[in-house]
């Protein structure tokens, strides 16, 4: 759907010369490959609670050595998430879900 949205509208269409962010699943990073989007002008937003193992770690990897930011979106520290901080260039925290743990 991103391919063929950026094919149909274009990225400069839709954001103009912004950055932008896109939230993906584990699902998504393994199985599209390459990403179709240009790295210097997207974030890719890991969204939630994903399934952190080599296969999503290695998928990381690759798409920050092609040159994409990489950001946690809701992320909440635990030792499988914690293998994810290394790959981050920017860590998203839902500062509602910070005050009511309290």
């Amino acid at each position: 759907m991103i391919a063929q949205t950026r094919a149909d509208i274009g990225l400069e269409r839709l954001v103009g010369n912004q950055c932008v962010h896109v939230s993906v699943t584990r699902e998504f990073l393994l199985k599209v490959r390459p990403l179709p989007l240009p790295p210097e002008r997207v974030v890719l937003e890991l969204v939630g609670e994903q399934t952190v193992d080599a296969e999503l770690l290695v998928a990381l990897r690759d798409a920050a050595e092609a040159g994409f930011q990489i950001a946690l979106d809701d992320f909440r520290l635990s030792a499988e998430s914690e293998r994810l901080l290394e790959l981050a260039d920017a860590v998203k925290l839902d500062i509602r879900e910070l005050a009511a743990g309290r």
